[in-house]
């Protein structure tokens, strides 16, 4: 009858064998490579500080240097060196401010809760109001040149413009829906984005808004034309 061998080797059993047999399995096996920091990783994105701690919303460039953000509280932030930096400015008003928009270095506009508008001529040094005419809630702001101005709101305020905001007048539009934001892509052509996916365009420089097809019913919220043809818009609900 054949017996499997039995190797009897008196150096497996010894310390030197052990001390060999570890060596090789730290030595001899692939090592599990280490997983970067993800602090390290690189998106092409930088995180910027401001210096306080509320929350921010509004966010507007007149160019890769200068902006403002706004927030709670008539929160009005102002960057001259593309966001390394950012410095608070007085507006004076203790509401929340939704949306700022300027027609160049100097001149802008913010608009916010309570039928808050808020006007400058100096980039920001200085804020003054602006009298609306609204106690409802105004969400959003766009001027066509110094004179010529829109800002939305909610439960269908739609206000124009045509002296810079030393008067402001109600707009026709829809009387109910709740309108986020405004975007002129010329002197005639406008859009306004607005709840239950509600998409009203102008092309007379806003004498008349009609409503477009978007296909969707959930709120939209914001807009963006790099020319008259070619526009996105988002909204709630992804």
């Amino acid at each position: 009858m054949n017996h499997t061998a039995r190797i009897h080797s008196p150096w497996i059993y010894s310390p030197a064998f052990f001390v060999f047999f570890f060596v090789f399995l730290m030595t001899g096996c692939p090592r599990t490579p280490e997983m970067p920091d993800r602090s390290e990783i690189l998106t092409g994105w930088d995180v910027q500080t401001s210096p306080v701690e509320t929350s921010l919303g509004g966010l507007f460039f007149i160019n890769e240097k200068t902006g403002w953000a706004t927030g709670n509280q008539g929160l009005i932030l102002h960057t001259e060196n593309g966001g390394k930096t950012w410095t608070v400015q007085d507006t004076g008003a203790k509401m929340l401010i939704v949306s700022v928009f300027f027609i160049n270095e100097k001149t802008g506009w913010a608009v916010g809760d309570k039928g808050l508008i808020a006007h400058t001529s100096d980039g920001g040094l200085t804020w003054s109001p602006q009298d609306s005419g609204e106690k409802q809630d105004l969400t959003g702001v766009y001027f066509i040149d110094e004179k010529t101005g829109w800002v939305t709101g909610v439960k269908g305020v739609l206000l124009s413009t045509d002296d810079g905001g030393l008067r402001w007048t109600r707009a026709k539009g829809d009387s109910h829906i709740t309108m986020n934001a405004v975007l002129f892509t010329s002197p005639d052509q406008g859009f306004i984005a607005g709840h239950e996916g509600k998409l009203l365009f102008t092309e007379n420089g806003g004498q008349n808004w009609v409503l477009r097809e978007t296909g969707t019913k959930v709120d939209l919220l914001q807009l963006f034309f790099i020319n008259p043809k070619v526009g996105w818009v988002s909204g709630a609900a992804g």
